[in-house]
């Protein structure tokens, strides 16, 4: 079986049971969303979704969301879950397993990932500039709660926002997703917003 996604990296990871109970093989991601120096979605998701078993492979990002190059042929397009109803009031899985019948769990549902040979315990902050409106955090607060090793994974200007309006942290600048769910797994704790270390935390447990 064979599938379609424009959606975000977040979309793809909470997707991941979900696409192995359609015995979904392969993924056409589009080489879309991201900016130099940052490379595309294919880009930045082909190596956490191929350790996860799934073949990658990238299409064009010229189309909107639920468009793709006409000459695809796919069985099922990943981003008709966001026709589901009362978008934003279930968690985004419940939704995805509705549209296309099948079970989902919250029990940790990302394999295969190796543990970070940072010297542990350590401490994973990442903020992003999106889902954050309305937000009463404060993360000066919050870094001053945290005690040991702390480092900051994200985009580089994400970093320097949150040194200057929170506090120093290292940075620890990686490739793509993969990078960034071995440095979560090796993690004694996780402090993010809605973002794609918040569900990269989830489906490692």
């Amino acid at each position: 079986m064979i599938a379609a996604c424009s959606g975000g990296a977040g979309d793809l990871i909470y997707y991941i049971q979900i696409l192995k109970q359609l015995s979904v093989e392969t993924i056409y991601i589009k080489e879309n969303y991201y900016h130099p120096p940052h490379g595309n979605l294919c880009q930045t998701m082909k190596r956490i979704m191929e350790s996860q078993g799934f073949v990658v492979i990238p299409t064009s990002g010229a189309y909107h969301l639920y468009q793709f190059d006409p000459a695809l042929k796919f069985d099922y397009n990943l981003d008709n879950f966001r026709l589901q109803p009362r978008r934003g009031s279930r968690h985004i899985m419940e939704r995805m397993a509705e549209h296309f019948k099948v079970n989902y769990s919250f029990k940790p549902w990302i394999q295969n990932i190796p543990d970070s040979d940072l010297p542990k315990p350590y401490t994973i902050i990442h903020l992003t500039e999106r889902w954050r409106d309305g937000s009463r955090v404060d993360w000066r607060k919050v870094l001053q709660s945290i005690t040991g090793k702390i480092y900051f994974t994200g985009f580089q200007h994400e970093w320097t926002d949150f040194n200057i309006t929170a506090g120093s942290v290292e940075w620890l600048p990686t490739e793509d997703i993969y990078d960034m769910a071995v440095l979560i797994n090796g993690a004694s704790a996780v402090y993010c917003n809605q973002s794609i270390a918040l569900t990269l935390a989830q489906g490692l447990g």
